[in-house]
């Protein structure tokens, strides 16, 4: 398969479940230490759990020391009334509030980071992210394409 013009191989496919959440920055707590705010690691968890007990990625070493990666996501949030009226189309609508791609992006990748089964985020040479909200009767979730880079 290509992607812009790169050959890529398809690792994994995942859906985590829930409402995509963008990385939030960090707090400073009582005792002057910085911590993450609970959405942010309560997503990236989920995403890490997700990876985690995927098959392909859990019996498989899917990533050689010198593999690059890329994945494409699209986070899908819960759709909002005013996107339930008969004028607007029953599939996905894109999404152009906040939170922002970019930082969608990272929480993902912190995820994948956290699950243990891929290495640090540098890794990813490449990543394609977009936002939607839900169909009329759909549920939010994150669906994520992980790609090895052949060239």
């Amino acid at each position: 398969m290509e992607i812009d013009g790169h050959t890529v191989e398809l690792l994994a496919v995942l859906v985590v479940a829930g409402q995509p959440v963008g990385k939030q920055r960090h707090r400073d707590g009582r005792n002057g230490r910085k911590y993450t705010p609970a959405r942010t690691r309560e997503y990236e968890q989920r995403i890490a759990w997700t990876a985690a007990s995927h098959r392909n990625l859990r019996e498989d070493p899917i990533v050689d020391a010198g593999d690059m990666l890329m994945i494409r996501a699209r986070a899908i949030f819960h759709r909002v009334n005013e996107f339930q009226a008969a004028r607007h189309p029953d599939g996905l609508i894109l999404k152009k509030t906040k939170p922002d791609t970019d930082n969608v992006l990272k929480s993902i990748l912190d995820g994948l980071s956290k699950s243990g089964v891929l290495p640090d985020d540098a890794r990813f040479v490449g990543c394609t992210g977009w936002k939607y909200w839900t169909e009329r009767d759909g549920k939010p979730r994150t669906e994520i394409e992980i790609y090895r880079v052949l060239s």
